[in-house]
């Protein structure tokens, strides 16, 4: 993404804004069954809403006769004044009567009779402003996440049972740089799994909070140092080659990390994982002048917004900060099992790195490529 990007605080039709970042939202064609739909969980098995062309003032006899035309068919409810009938229909004809249906003349359009549901009944999600800020419920109703669209998370420790992320890592693939394998992760000094609720909390578990991007999957990558808290060039770069092998079905990486100074290694590992097609994540830093690897070309730099949409006063800005999200009183996951409050660009960029996800996994955007993502 380019480092001299002007960001506009904008709201448009069919695009959720997290504050500069769009998410385009493409509208389900109702004349073909998506497969990628679930009966009984996204809409009601064997039923379709069918809408008679106004227009026509015969319209509704000739509904009912394309509809009587199928003997697997029947009306279960009218609804008055709009237009609309309830069909009954058998759920393995359902594509057939689908097109049959959309190609009579007294028929403007036939839909599957959509399932919805709360947008979550975590504990802590009335107080997760960010959310409904940047309209993640209405995202949620065109994808919450394809588990296959893997993100990983690139920081310090993580608790891999806490309660809200237990299911939400990957059982398979995590990575410890210390031992360069799956042993050894753990929650000391906790930055990781504070960063991951925002990013992927599992919703509607009756606990906690939720976090963006619901149905992908995750992957810890644990970088920290032998000693603190900080994390070396040496331990990210492990982090994002190991990100870079096409098995592991990473798209996204997340940096919520950050230093002043630049390390052209670290720019290497980083113009590799873009050329692999990946989308890379980092936050911009707190009252850093430039942060790395943020400023760092093929990087998306975050600041941070307050409930206003305003910089936070504490987040680094500049001509080489991409896109801005929220950041501060955020509701994170804490070691321990337990939740708390934090702020900072660390929390931003993770809301960036679940809708690069998010896009990844809508139905038909599986071939986009990281520069057309972002």
């Amino acid at each position: 993404m380019p480092k001299n990007l002007t960001i506009t605080l904008r709201v448009c039709k069919k695009i959720i804004f997290i504050s500069a970042a769009c998410f385009t939202l493409f509208p389900f064609n109702s004349s073909a069954l998506n497969s990628n739909l679930k009966p009984g969980i996204d809409y009601v098995p064997g039923e379709l809403i069918v809408k008679m062309r106004a227009a026509r003032g015969s319209s509704r006899a000739g509904a009912m006769r394309a509809i009587g035309a199928r003997p697997n068919m029947s009306v279960r409810n009218e609804i008055p004044g709009a237009g609309l009938f309830v069909v009954k229909s058998d759920q393995s004809k359902l594509a057939e009567d689908i097109a049959r249906l959309s190609s009579s003349a007294d028929i403007e359009s036939v839909s599957l009779n959509y399932l919805y549901y709360p947008a979550t009944t975590d504990t802590y999600y009335s107080s997760e402003w960010h959310l409904p800020k940047i309209s993640a419920p209405t995202g949620w109703l065109y994808t919450t996440g394809l588990a296959a669209v893997r993100i990983a998370v690139i920081d310090n420790g993580f608790q891999l049972d806490h309660p809200d992320l237990v299911n939400r890592f990957s059982s398979v693939y995590k990575y410890n740089a210390a031992t360069k394998g799956a042993d050894g992760i753990n929650a000391a000094c906790d930055h990781g799994t504070q960063v991951s609720g925002v990013l992927g909390a599992q919703a509607n578990n009756t606990i906690g909070m939720a976090g963006l991007a619901l149905g992908n999957e995750m992957v810890p990558i644990q970088v920290r140092a032998d000693s603190g808290c900080t994390m070396t060039s040496e331990r990210i770069i492990q982090g994002i080659y190991y990100s870079t092998d096409s098995a592991r079905g990473i798209k996204v990486i997340n940096m919520s990390l950050g230093g002043s100074n630049y390390d052209q290694n670290l720019q290497d590992a980083v113009d590799e994982a873009w050329v692999k097609g990946l989308v890379v994540v980092a936050a911009a830093g707190n009252s850093i002048i430039k942060a790395y690897p943020a400023a760092m070309e093929h990087v998306v730099a975050v600041a941070a917004t307050d409930t206003l949409d305003r910089r936070s006063a504490f987040s680094s800005y500049g001509p080489w900060v991409d896109l801005a999200a929220p950041g501060e009183s955020m509701v994170v996951t804490m070691a321990g099992g337990s939740y708390g409050s934090a702020a900072g660009t660390s929390f931003s960029a993770p809301l960036v790195s679940g809708l690069a996800g998010l896009i990844w996994s809508k139905t038909g955007n599986s071939g986009l490529t990281n520069a057309q993502v972002i």
